[in-house]
């Protein structure tokens, strides 16, 4: 049903160990089907938890074909570092059969600084956890937008009723 997508521009193997383990129920459950990693920059530990976890690995510039070759008809993009709280599986799963062509969890704290920092999050709009439909990002990439920014610019999401923790710190390069 899904595949995620994480893009990783740094050696933070907890960060990713952290999002990772958050994930152990989608799979469980039959939900999360794999985990791409897009490699822009990662270092070789991060390189050895991905593979050790059984996460595709590819390079951020074969994005277009990592989301052709991508198993799940949705794609859950995050940022490594978020943390899918408990329930998340299932209430996406119910959530993506009535969803349109996007989605978003939400933010475990929902206190007015964090509120105002999920508004401004332009510049990383998979902060937390967007899921869209595969078919419609491999239009956009066909399109020409090549990034996930680039992607997932001006995406109007309904809500999942799950919650996320998002990374505690902005995702470099971004």
């Amino acid at each position: 049903m899904v595949s995620a997508f994480l893009e990783m521009r740094d050696n933070d193997a907890a960060a990713l160990g952290m999002t990772l383990a958050s994930l152990v129920p989608g799979a469980v459950e039959g939900v999360l089907r794999e985990v791409v990693i897009l490699d822009a920059g990662m270092g070789a530990d991060v390189r050895a938890v991905a593979e050790h976890a059984g996460c595709v690995v590819r390079p951020v510039d074969e994005l277009e074909g990592a989301l052709h070759g991508a198993k799940g008809e949705w794609v859950l993009l995050l940022e490594p570092g978020a943390t899918l709280m408990p329930g998340w599986a299932e209430a996406l799963g119910t959530t993506v059969a009535a969803a349109g062509d996007a989605c978003r969890l939400t933010n475990e704290d929902r206190s007015l600084i964090a509120r105002l920092s999920d508004m401004t999050a332009r510049k990383r709009p998979w902060r937390l956890g967007l899921v869209m439909r595969r078919r419609v990002l491999c239009d956009r990439a066909r399109s020409g937008r090549v990034s996930l920014v680039e992607l997932t610019r001006a995406v109007r999401a309904g809500p999942v009723p799950a919650l996320i923790r998002p990374a505690r710190r902005p995702a470099a390069g971004l």
